[in-house]
């Protein structure tokens, strides 16, 4: 909690971006990990929130939709960019990977991180390679880090009322694709719109 503050107080992170990282770790302590830690080194990286149960590494990124006003013209691609990136870089150090979001932000995952690592398009993964390092390129995006990134679990983070939802890679894909199909997502959507 103080590395939070201190961080906040430095303008290194968000007050929102904190009380986001405060939730999960809260949800984390709760489904029993044992070692929950926030903006954590690990491996030259800084991950959002860090846990550890039966010797198992969690990692979990937090996207907020934030776009620096450079990228006002090209905030989708960015934002692509920059999701993609965090998934190739910080899932390579984890047992499971999760990425959260708000409830009030659709961020614009590429899909093929959302499918299994075995089941991706070569081109596709090109393309994405391409992608990320015309945003990212200090180091540049390696493409075995690319076809080996996966997002394990999605967290939707309702902060008003302090509670998380957690739905898998496949559902999401559906929701992109066809819209609010999923059970899991039209549950989560009606509860938001009906606060």
């Amino acid at each position: 909690m103080w590395k939070l503050y201190d961080l906040n107080k430095r303008r290194s992170i968000s007050v929102n971006h904190s009380v986001m990282e405060i939730l999960v770790a809260s949800h984390l302590l709760k489904k029993g990990f044992d070692d929950v830690d926030v903006e954590s080194n690990i491996n030259g990286v800084v991950a959002d929130v860090i846990a550890y149960k039966n010797d198992k590494r969690t990692i979990v990124e937090i996207e907020t939709g934030f776009t620096p006003a450079e990228h006002s013209i090209d905030p989708v691609d960015y934002l692509k960019a920059r999701i993609a990136s965090k998934i190739a870089r910080y899932s390579i150090h984890s047992d499971h990977f999760i990425l959260a979001y708000p409830v009030y932000y659709i961020p614009p995952i590429p899909p093929t991180l959302l499918k299994d690592p075995l089941e991706r398009d070569v081109d596709e993964l090109i393309r994405l390679r391409e992608l990320i390092n015309s945003y990212y390129s200090n180091p540049p995006i390696e493409m075995m880090d690319l076809a080996r990134a996966r997002v394990d679990v999605i967290y939707i983070l309702n902060i008003d009322k302090y509670k998380i939802y957690s739905i898998h890679p496949p559902d999401l894909l559906s929701f992109y694709r066809y819209g609010a199909r999923s059970k899991d997502i039209e549950e989560i959507l009606w509860e938001y719109v009906n606060h």
